[in-house]
C-alpha cells in the first residue's frame, strides 16, 4: 500500500533530472495531453506494490509500464467529461529532460501535485494552443 496526499504545487521544484513523465495525448473535439511528472524510485516502489515484488527486482519495462498506466488510467477518467469525440493515445513514457518535444505547444490547464512516501510527483492536464488561444476551447 502507498499513502498519497495532495500537497501545494510549490513543494516541489519545476527541473527533477531523475524524474519520469508519463504522458497520454488526447485528440479530437479537445486537444491536449495527460502528463504524470514523478520521481524513478516512487515509480519503482509503485511497480513493486502491483507485481508484488522487491523494488530492486523490478525492471525497467516495469517501471515504465506502470508509470504509462497510470497516466492512460487517470485520462481515461478525464475522458468522460471531454467533449466528444475525443480520442486517447497509447501512453508513453520519457526521462524528463526529453519531456520538452511532447509539452510544446499546450498550456497547462490544471497541475496537481501529490506526495507519496516522501517523494513528490505532479499530474498536469496541458492544453494545444494554436497561436496563443486554445485550439478547440478549454474544457476547464
Amino acid at each position: 500500500k502507498l499513502n498519497v496526499r495532495r500537497i501545494s504545487c510549490e513543494e516541489m521544484s519545476d527541473e527533477r533530472e531523475n524524474d519520469l513523465i508519463g504522458f497520454v495525448h488526447v485528440t479530437g473535439a479537445w486537444e491536449g495531453s495527460l502528463a504524470i511528472q514523478c520521481p524513478n524510485i516512487l515509480v519503482r516502489r509503485a511497480a513493486a506494490v502491483m507485481f508484488n515484488l522487491d523494488p530492486g527486482k523490478v525492471s525497467v519495462r516495469e517501471v515504465r509500464g506502470v508509470l504509462g498506466e497510470l497516466a492512460h488510467m487517470l485520462v481515461g477518467n478525464l475522458k468522460v467529461i471531454l467533449p466528444r469525440p475525443s480520442y486517447i493515445s497509447f501512453p508513453m513514457v520519457t526521462e524528463w529532460g526529453n519531456s520538452r518535444p511532447w509539452t510544446s505547444g499546450c498550456r497547462s490547464v490544471c497541475q496537481i501535485t501529490f506526495t507519496c512516501e516522501g517523494y513528490p510527483f505532479r499530474v498536469n492536464l496541458l492544453e494545444q494552443v494554436k497561436e496563443g488561444r486554445s485550439k478547440r476551447g478549454s474544457i476547464l
